[in-house]
């Protein structure tokens, strides 16, 4: 038995041993929710129910329902489990609902109306700013951050702001915020392959020596061959390479000078 089948069995034989505490049940559901066959989890739910309360039985089935992306289930449930407060835990999952059944527009209003209530939750923060790039509603986004910038923690808000500039294509002012996230020693796997994306698409070879004293090299301290890195991981890799035959043809050829086709990110001589 592998070992996630074997924290699995512990803790399905621990929530039968003692199913008045629903912690073991709430991590089991977290972390091995899609794994689990759904007769199984709908036995342990109801095991909950007699032991806990509809309440907390209900709680743990939308969970299930989230987790494994059954939206329209999830929205169903939601409205036949009416709350006139909802908890952080269950707005966050109303939220993912709202997208996962298509109401776009519905769950940004709803992300503004959360963050009013939890302005300093980063998990609510970060599907604001990608669902909203996605939505075509960046100015909104950007107004929300410049209206954070006075409580946010400065690599919280770094980080947000490097998501909208990179979403953007806008190379200068996504290094910007590298440089002072790598300042910061708190650069992210998520932000390192957003940054070289960006420079393997939009920096100059000619220009890009200058890199490495500003940010690190950012999929290579990674600690992985770049060839194993991805889709960032190779247009780095590719990057290096035209960086090194820019160098050689440089030399060989001093009148030399490359020049961008399209802002495609390929480059002809």
């Amino acid at each position: 038995m592998g070992a996630a089948k074997q924290e699995e069995a512990t803790l399905i034989a621990l929530i039968e041993a003692h199913p008045e505490h629903p912690g073991a049940l709430r991590y089991l559901f977290d972390t091995r929710a899609a794994d689990i066959p759904a007769n199984q989890l709908n036995d342990l739910i109801e095991l909950a129910r007699k032991k806990v309360g509809e309440a907390v039985a209900e709680d743990l089935r939308l969970g299930v329902l989230v987790r494994t992306a059954a939206f329209a289930e999830a929205m169903t449930l939601i409205r036949r489990v009416k709350r006139g407060q909802r908890t952080l835990a269950e707005a966050r999952m109303l939220v993912q609902v709202l997208f996962g059944t298509y109401q776009f527009r519905l769950g940004l209003r709803y992300l503004t109306f959360c963050l009013r209530r939890w302005p300093n939750d980063m998990g609510l923060l970060d599907i604001f700013v990608i669902r909203g790039l996605k939505q075509g509603q960046g100015q909104a986004v950007t107004r929300w951050l410049d209206g954070l910038s006075a409580t946010l923690p400065e690599q919280a808000l770094l980080g947000q702001r490097l998501m909208v500039h990179g979403f953007r294509g806008d190379l200068d002012n996504t290094l910007a915020c590298y440089e002072q996230l790598y300042a910061l020693g708190h650069v992210t796997p998520v932000q390192r392959e957003t940054m070289a994306k960006l420079i393997y698409s939009k920096q100059d070879p000619a220009t890009a020596q200058e890199l490495p004293a500003r940010i690190g090299r950012p999929m290579e301290e990674l600690d992985r061959p770049l060839h194993r890195g991805g889709l960032a991981g190779l247009m780095a890799l590719e990057f290096e390479l035209e960086c090194a035959d820019r160098a050689h043809v440089d030399r060989a050829n001093p009148d030399y000078s490359p020049r961008s086709v399209g802002g495609c990110g390929m480059r002809v001589i």
